[in-house]
């Protein structure tokens, strides 16, 4: 009661969001079962982004650090990950470059990755600092289609290459649009490993 009484007033003061109000009224369960997995030119996605409620955790998760939403998509990643065999995997988020981390204060991808791993028996590993965004780009959906892959292109790089283990690596990201960004960070790492990349995004 007196937490209703608390949000009410809360919500009184501070209006929430769309966003806010649909990822407030979603629970793991019922977001898990809009997962939609499929594969686009070889990347995999697990929700499509046209449903406004995976938009709002998308959104939220991206902008807002909302725990949440975080939480939410981090289910359904662990769900898709506990699907796969059983053997040891490395999870690569994309990383954002040091302007924009700094402006944002995280990685969304990183903290919904953090979220799955304890939903997860088997060997997984998170991996956040051996890919590196070299240089700062355009956001990619403030450009056309034909800009996207000149504007990533050779914008990633590997620092430490000996920290990549022999096991397959999941490369990781929250929204695919064209798959620029994901064939980038790919075309970065595979010269430092000798094993299989996935492809994988939240939403498509």
């Amino acid at each position: 009661m007196l937490a209703h009484i608390a949000q009410t007033f809360f919500d009184t003061v501070f209006p929430p969001t769309e966003d806010m109000l649909l990822v407030r009224g979603l629970t793991p369960d019922t977001f898990r079962a809009l997962a939609h997995s499929r594969t686009h030119e070889g990347v995999g996605s697990l929700l499509s982004f046209r449903d406004a409620r995976v938009r709002a955790c998308i959104h939220e998760a991206k902008f807002h650090h909302s725990k949440k939403a975080i939480e939410l998509l981090g289910a359904v990643l662990a769900e898709y990950l506990s699907s796969l065999p059983q053997k040891p995997y490395v999870l690569i988020p994309i990383p954002l470059s040091a302007p924009r981390y700094r402006e944002r204060g995280y990685n969304q991808v990183t903290e919904i990755i953090r979220a799955a791993l304890p939903l997860i028996s088997g060997t997984l590993t998170l991996n956040e600092t051996t890919l590196i965004r070299e240089r700062n780009t355009k956001p990619q959906t403030d450009l056309p289609k034909e800009l996207r892959v000149a504007n990533v292109a050779d914008a990633f790089g590997v620092r430490d290459s000996t920290l990549l283990p022999n096991t397959h690596i999941i490369l990781i990201d929250d929204v695919l649009t064209t798959g620029a960004t994901m064939s980038a960070a790919k075309a970065a790492l595979l010269p430092h490993s000798s094993t299989p990349i996935t492809r994988l995004t939240l939403a498509h």
